[in-house]
Order: C-alpha cells, then structure tokens, then sequence
C-alpha cells in the first residue's frame, strides 16, 4: 500500500504535462517497518513534494528509497534553482522534516546547488522495525 500510496501522490503533484517524475521504492526495503514509521515518512515526502512545487521551480523529481546494511536511504531531488542561503535551511517545513525524522535517529543531509536541492535521510534499521 506505501508504494502506491507515494506513486498516487507523485502523479498528482507532479503532472506528466509539467514534470518527469521519477520514483525508485525498493518494495522489500519497508518490509518490517512500522506504521508510525510508514505515516513519519509519508509526511515527510510530502513535505519535500510541497517545497518542490512552491520553490524549486524544477522540471525532475526524484524519489529513491532503497536499503543497504542495516539501514533505509531515501533520496529526494529536484533539478530546480536550489537556494543559496543556509537560513533557508531551517524553515519551517525543513525542520519539520528533520524533527520527524529524529525520533528514528535519521541522519538528514541537505544539499543546494543551481542545479537544485537534494535532501538524503539515512536511517538505521533497528530503529524503524515494528515490534513483534
């Protein structure tokens, strides 16, 4: 249900006539992951989709979320104008992403460029299981 979940809100955030999208789930790399997990992560990714389409002014989006040892990577990219600032770094919507992430000891990278902002979130995998 995530993947389609985050499928269903790429397409209707980033129309085909204004955006090539592209999404990369790993469908094993949420297996065991807990619901509240599952809900954070939604709201974090649309978050980014939300910041994308008011600032970035971009044509590409790119969402990867894959595993690699005992830890979950989700990469979110634009090819947008970036921001130059490192103030803009800590709005409201970033932070929030941050702070939502935190609870799972998320490291939460952003980087911005002209060639547009990309935000890596790594997470370690003990902390996102769900009980058993």
């Amino acid at each position: 249900m995530f993947y389609q979940y985050i499928t269903h809100l790429g397409q209707i955030a980033f129309p085909e006539n204004h955006y090539k999208l592209n999404l990369q789930i790993d469908n094993y790399s949420l297996v065991n992951t807990s619901i509240e997990f599952r809900s954070e992560l939604i709201r974090v990714i649309q978050e980014a989709f939300t910041n994308i389409i008011k600032h970035a002014k971009s044509s590409q989006v790119d969402l990867y979320i894959y595993k690699e040892i005992e830890k979950l990577c989700i990469i979110i990219k634009d090819n947008g104008k970036g921001f130059g600032l490192i103030s803009k770094q800590n709005t409201l919507g970033i932070n929030n992403m941050k702070n939502r992430m935190k609870k799972f000891q998320a490291v939460f990278t952003l980087n911005s460029n002209e060639q547009g902002v990309e935000v890596i979130i790594s997470i370690p995998e003990n902390t996102i299981r769900k009980n058993i």
